[in-house]
């Protein structure tokens, strides 16, 4: 039963993880943003899917930020809930560029997306303490957030050239899709390791079980 249980954690993360990115990517391919104007203007569609993927990975980090909490990995897990809570706030943002695209509006969006910026760093510095994650993976999250970050304090000392600025979030945001792949296949190598240990389990306790009983007592003591 435990077995089944961490099996649908595991497919629903992992198929988030890889819908998150994938979505996103669908959406500059069939509906490539227009860098040609004073301001890059996205196709409605296209902020949809972005939605649509975003949403996704929210779900997929609140399962597993939930599971962690469940496994004692404190860290972890409020590292995923805190980027959870940052991918909403840009997921937001993304409705103010969605049908006008005027100076005022991408203001107003990049004031937005700021704030979920601030967090997606400490966001990505808890997560770090994932032992499970390789050390590479840990530092794109990192180099990631530290772009993103780069486009926020530009505009917040005043730069308003948006197509620079957006040339640069969405390198972050590249970088962001790479994590999101390395994750998934980490956490389904990690679900394999599971399961080979909880069939070694079962076997062992089905071998106990077919001892008559007082050489049970005498295996585990043996064992003790």
């Amino acid at each position: 039963m435990q077995l089944k249980h961490e099996n649908k954690i595991t497919y629903f993360v992992v198929s988030t993880f890889i819908a998150q990115p994938l979505l996103s990517i669908l959406a500059a391919v069939i509906y490539p943003p227009d860098f040609s104007k004073k301001f890059p203007v996205y196709d409605p569609n296209s902020i949809m899917l972005i939605i649509c993927g975003n949403a996704l990975g929210i779900a997929g980090l609140t399962v597993l930020g939930i599971k962690l909490a469940d496994e004692k990995k404190i860290l972890p897990a409020a590292g995923f809930t805190m980027l959870a809570i940052s991918i909403g706030i840009l997921l937001v943002s993304m409705f103010e560029i969605s049908q006008v695209v005027s100076h005022e509006a991408y203001e107003k969006f990049y004031r937005i997306q700021a704030s979920g910026n601030f967090l997606y760093l400490p966001a990505m510095y808890l997560i770090s303490a994932y032992e499970d994650f390789k050390k590479w993976i840990r530092y794109i999250g990192l180099i990631s957030s530290l772009i993103l970050l780069t486009a926020s304090f530009m505009f917040l000392f005043g730069n308003r050239d948006f197509r620079t600025l957006e040339t640069i979030s969405n390198i972050g945001f590249l970088f962001m899709f790479i994590i999101f792949f390395s994750w998934h296949t980490t956490f389904i190598q990690t679900a394999k390791r599971f399961k080979i240990r909880w069939r070694k389990i079962n076997q062992t306790v089905r071998e106990l079980e077919t001892l008559p009983a007082g050489r049970q007592v005498s295996s585990t003591n043996r064992k003790e």
